[in-house]
Order: C-alpha cells, then sequence, then structure tokens
C-alpha cells in the first residue's frame, strides 16, 4: 500500500537522523532495533497491532524514535501538501507507545508474546529445537489462558481481554 512506503520512508528518515545525530554504530541498526521491529513498527502504525516475534526495540531508543518523529511532524507542518505525511507520523508515534518488547519475560506479556511467536512461525518445522520451542509456548499458552478462566476477577482487566481478542484475530 501506497500508505506503508510512506510511513516506512517517514521512519527512514527518522532512523538515519537519529543514527547521525547520536553517532550510533551502523547507523543505529541493532540500537534502534532490527528487521523485526522496524516492521513491526510499520505493521503496528497501519493496523494498531503486530504479530511479528521477537521484538527487541528498547525503551530508550523507542522515545528516541518517537522524540524524532515528532520533530520531522513540526518541520513537515510547514508544508500544507504534506497533511498525509503529517497524520502518518501521529500513527507512527502512537505505535512506539504501544508496540510490546520482547526483552523481558514477564507474566504481563506472556501471552502476547506466545501469540506473536505462534503467529510468526511457519506451520512446517525443520529443526527439533523448533518443533519443541513451539509445544512449549503453547502449553505456556494454554495454562495461562487456564489461570484467566479459573480467575473470573481478571476477566474485568482489559488486558486479558485485550489478549483473547488478539489470539482470537491471529
Amino acid at each position: 500500500s501506497v500508505r506503508a512506503v510512506r510511513l516506512a520512508s517517514l521512519l527512514a528518515v527518522t532512523f538515519n537522523a537519529i543514527g547521525t545525530e547520536m553517532n550510533l554504530p551502523f547507523g543505529g541498526y541493532g540500537v534502534l532495533g532490527v528487521c523485526n521491529d522496524t516492521a513491526a513498527l510499520l505493521d503496528q502504525s497501519i493496523r494498531g497491532k503486530t504479530n511479528m516475534y521477537p521484538l527487541v526495540s528498547t525503551g530508550r531508543f523507542l522515545m528516541h524514535t518517537a522524540e524524532r518523529l515528532g520533530i520531522l511532524r513540526k518541520n513537515l507542518m510547514k508544508h500544507t501538501d504534506l497533511t498525509e505525511e503529517v497524520s502518518d507520523i501521529l500513527r507512527m508515534v502512537a505505535a512506539t507507545m504501544d508496540i510490546p518488547s520482547d526483552l523481558h519475560a514477564a507474566p504481563s506479556n506472556v501471552m502476547d508474546a506466545s501469540i506473536r511467536y505462534l503467529s510468526s512461525s511457519g506451520k512446517t518445522t525443520v529443526f527439533q529445537i523448533e518443533a519443541e520451542s513451539k509445544e512449549i509456548i503453547t502449553d505456556t499458552l494454554e495454562k495461562f489462558e487456564d489461570y484467566r478462566e479459573k480467575r473470573p476477577e481478571m476477566e474485568k482487566g482489559w488486558h486479558w481481554k485485550k489478549m483473547r481478542s488478539r489470539r482470537k484475530a491471529a
């Protein structure tokens, strides 16, 4: 889609500016995130969610990304013919705030990470460790779903409802 290309261009400009300003090695590849993180930001910006795994962007550099996107937005607002770009930057800033991270394994993100892992991995496994990983992750996801069902008061929380809807959508 045209929006995806536009978002990718805006993100590339942003990453290049951060990499240059901070003198980051390899233009920031790795510390700003890797290929999955960039694609996930675009996915999150377009669809409001992502199924990509793993995501290794750090909060520190997501903050730099959001801040630099804000600077880019301010500069583009001077041009009346760039309203779509300005609007898309807001979508991307929102994505930096909502994107999950897989750097820290915690009960609060185990369902989301499991769903994204299973969505990102292929149906056919080549290596034994891959098959074993899928089995462990599926078991973990089922346990957490079981915990949720046994604790109805948790159902009142938005987080569990969000995870259930994401699993159904995946």
